[in-house]
């Protein structure tokens, strides 16, 4: 795998720079035991990527529950997700960002996150860092089709062939390979078995940032 010639960098956010899939566990499992359910955790992290109502359909097909419930799941679990998040990021992830903004290579972040929800989940200090922030409001398809890494590269005039995406969830990595980009897996919420679609896997974000460290990663901030 060749990053020589990459002067792009696609995040992905929840359970990448993001640590926060365990408090959106948590809040989906709120909400399901009011209808006397429990999710599993491999049930959920396999479905992450997709918008809020996709998998709140989904779920709720899962445990016989009426999909016409799914769009009042979705906002109970975003409402309680708001209330209890930690909202904490990845040991590694501000450090990432600022060398790669130092190497002026191009960032932008993908997420299946409503705008609304990821707004709040953020400050404007980070979100500064990106060229391009794509959510679920943005495309009409969300991950697994390749439209929100298509749409970001398109919104930064970036080659595909000079994109790379960091992502943690199958969804999204069959989505960056299907944009036709070089994909890194940091297997943060699921074992490196679910990752295997991926270029590379590595363990942490700081992994991530010796492997940039020991290629010549230059940006092209002026194409």
């Amino acid at each position: 795998m060749d990053l020589n010639n990459i002067s792009t960098v696609l995040f992905d956010f929840d359970g990448v720079l993001m640590q926060s899939i365990e408090d959106h566990y948590r809040s989906w499992n709120d909400v399901f035991r009011t209808y006397d359910r429990e999710i599993g955790w491999e049930e959920f992290s396999v479905l992450e990527g997709q918008s809020l109502f996709a998998i709140a359909e989904q779920l709720c097909r899962h445990h016989g529950i009426a999909v016409s419930e799914s769009e009042k799941i979705g906002r109970m679990k975003n409402e309680i997700y708001l209330q209890k998040a930690k909202f904490k990021l990845y040991d590694g992830a501000m450090p990432l960002l600022d060398f790669l903004k130092k190497k002026n290579v191009r960032q932008g972040l993908v997420t299946g996150a409503h705008r609304d929800r990821f707004e709040k989940s953020v400050d404007g200090h980070f979100r500064s860092y990106f060229d391009a922030i794509v959510t679920a409001d943005d495309v009409v398809h969300t991950k697994p089709h390749p439209e929100p890494f298509l749409k970001a590269a398109s919104f930064m005039s970036a080659e595909i062939r000079e994109c790379m995406v960091v992502e943690n969830a199958p969804l999204g990595i069959t989505a960056a390979k299907r944009a036709g980009m070089l994909c890194i897996a940091i297997a943060s919420t699921l074992p490196e078995q679910f990752l295997t679609e991926a270029d590379l896997i590595l363990n942490n974000l700081n992994e991530l940032s010796k492997l940039f460290e020991s290629v010549r990663i230059e940006g092209n901030s002026g194409k």
